[in-house]
Protein backbone atom coordinates (compact mmCIF):
# COMPACT_ATOMS: atom_id res chain seq x y z
CA UNK A 1 0.00 0.00 0.00
CA UNK A 2 1.76 3.32 -1.28
CA UNK A 3 1.00 6.98 0.58
CA UNK A 4 3.20 9.45 0.24
CA UNK A 5 5.22 9.14 3.16
CA UNK A 6 6.10 5.16 2.33
CA UNK A 7 5.28 1.79 1.61
CA UNK A 8 3.21 -0.65 3.98
CA UNK A 9 3.18 -4.50 2.75
CA UNK A 10 1.14 -6.86 4.10
CA UNK A 11 0.30 -10.62 4.58
CA UNK A 12 -3.52 -11.07 4.49
CA UNK A 13 -6.31 -14.34 4.66
CA UNK A 14 -9.63 -14.33 5.34
CA UNK A 15 -9.93 -12.84 9.07
CA UNK A 16 -6.43 -11.72 9.25
CA UNK A 17 -4.00 -9.04 8.33
CA UNK A 18 -0.40 -9.16 9.48
CA UNK A 19 2.41 -6.28 8.56
CA UNK A 20 4.82 -8.03 6.60
CA UNK A 21 7.67 -4.78 6.12
CA UNK A 22 7.19 -0.82 6.02
CA UNK A 23 9.97 1.63 4.18
CA UNK A 24 9.56 5.12 4.79
CA UNK A 25 10.19 7.57 1.41
CA UNK A 26 13.05 9.72 1.62
CA UNK A 27 13.36 12.59 5.08
CA UNK A 28 9.98 10.82 6.58
CA UNK A 29 10.30 8.68 10.26
CA UNK A 30 8.08 5.95 10.56
CA UNK A 31 5.97 4.32 13.60
CA UNK A 32 4.54 1.30 13.61
CA UNK A 33 0.89 1.01 15.67
CA UNK A 34 -0.31 -2.31 15.06
CA UNK A 35 1.15 -5.29 13.18
CA UNK A 36 -1.98 -7.69 13.16
CA UNK A 37 -3.65 -9.90 13.07
CA UNK A 38 -6.63 -7.74 13.63
CA UNK A 39 -5.03 -4.32 12.07
CA UNK A 40 -2.14 -3.19 10.52
CA UNK A 41 -1.64 0.69 11.31
CA UNK A 42 1.89 2.52 10.56
CA UNK A 43 2.45 6.05 10.44
CA UNK A 44 5.27 7.88 8.41
CA UNK A 45 5.98 11.74 9.59
CA UNK A 46 8.20 14.58 8.23
CA UNK A 47 8.49 17.65 9.48
CA UNK A 48 5.35 18.95 7.18
CA UNK A 49 3.02 15.88 6.64
CA UNK A 50 1.67 13.23 8.49
CA UNK A 51 -0.13 9.92 7.14
CA UNK A 52 -1.44 6.69 8.38
CA UNK A 53 -2.05 3.66 6.60
CA UNK A 54 -4.24 0.89 8.16
CA UNK A 55 -5.25 -2.17 6.90
CA UNK A 56 -7.95 -4.79 8.50
CA UNK A 57 -10.66 -7.16 7.32
CA UNK A 58 -13.77 -5.72 7.43
CA UNK A 59 -17.30 -7.19 6.67
CA UNK A 60 -15.72 -10.13 4.54
CA UNK A 61 -13.25 -7.65 2.68
CA UNK A 62 -9.61 -6.46 2.57
CA UNK A 63 -10.00 -2.80 3.75
CA UNK A 64 -7.25 -0.14 2.98
CA UNK A 65 -7.23 3.43 4.29
CA UNK A 66 -4.36 6.00 3.94
CA UNK A 67 -5.23 9.57 5.87
CA UNK A 68 -3.25 12.41 6.12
Amino acid sequence: MPSPGGVVLVNHRPGEVRLASATPSPGFAMEIDEQGPDEVRVEFENDDDSYEVRVRWQDGALRIEVDD
